[in-house]
């Protein structure tokens, strides 16, 4: 892959690697250093990336060891304020804070699959799981979605 190429993949991924990143870190800052620094860590090892038809998910996957390295340097921090930056009016949709709700295995799955589109085998590969692992959270965060929008009249819960 050149680095045209490399740019055209950037563009046409990024509203994905926004919407993973938020999936893990919240923060609308906190996704966009590291879906920049995913971007830059890929560029630097593009020599490495082997077949080009999986590059997206390899520049995924790099954003999620990103996002997995912030949230450990968050937990060194101690928090001096009760400050809720990051947090819209907008995020606090109902299915947003369901989604928020669950914990980061079956979340990280349900992102990928269903708001990205990509398939078990490549969810697999992406989280280093087996198959067989990833449909079982990806039907038990839905049993678990199901049960935390029990209380939204809005949602068709046979669709879920």
């Amino acid at each position: 892959m050149d680095k045209k190429d490399f740019g055209e993949l950037v563009n046409a991924a990024a509203p994905t690697l926004y919407r993973v990143a938020k999936s893990f870190l919240k923060n609308d800052a906190d996704c966009e250093d590291a879906a920049q620094e995913a971007v830059a860590i890929a560029f630097s090892k593009l020599a490495s990336l082997k077949n080009d038809q999986y590059a997206k998910t390899w520049l995924v996957r790099i954003l999620m060891n990103e996002c997995r390295r912030t949230l450990r340097m968050r937990k060194r921090v101690v928090p001096s304020g009760n400050i809720d930056a990051g947090h819209t009016p907008e995020d606090q949709s109902g299915l947003y804070e369901a989604l928020m709700g669950l914990e980061l295995k079956f979340r990280t799955p349900i992102v990928l699959h269903y708001l990205e589109g990509f398939s078990v085998g490549e969810i697999s590969a992406m989280l280093k799981i087996p198959p067989g692992t990833v449909k079982s959270r990806l039907a038990r965060a839905r049993q678990k979605l199901r049960t935390l929008l029990h209380n939204l009249e809005d949602i068709d819960y046979e669709r879920i």
